[in-house]
């Protein structure tokens, strides 16, 4: 059960009781051998003018590749997941604001699977959702 600590005010005047739970870190049920994998999100072929996003890769380099696709004269494609969304969309208005594009988004919910591992429990599987987008960027007069 959570350890509770009293703690006063400190107002001088009026003594209020705060009950202070622990944390999940110092609990006893805790496991100190359980670790999550996740893993690799579920995606189709990948073709030469999809560009996926992340919020650790280079944003100047999707700039670039992305300018190479529209002189081109292909369509873009691109796609986004989770913290990633704003990142593909601020990639989609930054190429707006450098050509003469149309942008059509889709917004789409997927399911993630993480592999959680404990001795005590074994192997499970967890299911998640996470938010995703797929932005078309098509030059006009192409």
């Amino acid at each position: 059960m959570d350890e509770k600590k009293n703690v006063k005010s400190p107002k001088s005047k009026l003594d209020v009781e705060i009950k202070i739970a622990s944390s999940s870190r110092t609990r006893k049920n805790s496991d100190p051998d359980h670790y999550i994998e996740k893993r690799i999100t579920p995606r189709p072929f990948k073709q030469r003018n999809d560009v996926y996003v992340n919020k650790k890769s280079s944003f100047g380099a999707h700039i670039k590749k992305c300018k190479e696709l529209l002189n081109s004269g292909e369509d873009v494609y691109i796609h986004g997941l989770g913290a990633a969304v704003n990142y593909a969309v601020n990639l989609a208005l930054q190429l707006q604001s450098l050509y003469p594009v149309v942008l059509d988004a889709n917004t789409s919910t997927v399911d993630l699977m993480d592999d959680h591992y404990s001795p005590s429990i074994g192997h499970k599987v967890e299911t998640r959702r996470n938010s995703a987008i797929r932005i078309k960027v098509h030059l006009i007069g192409k």
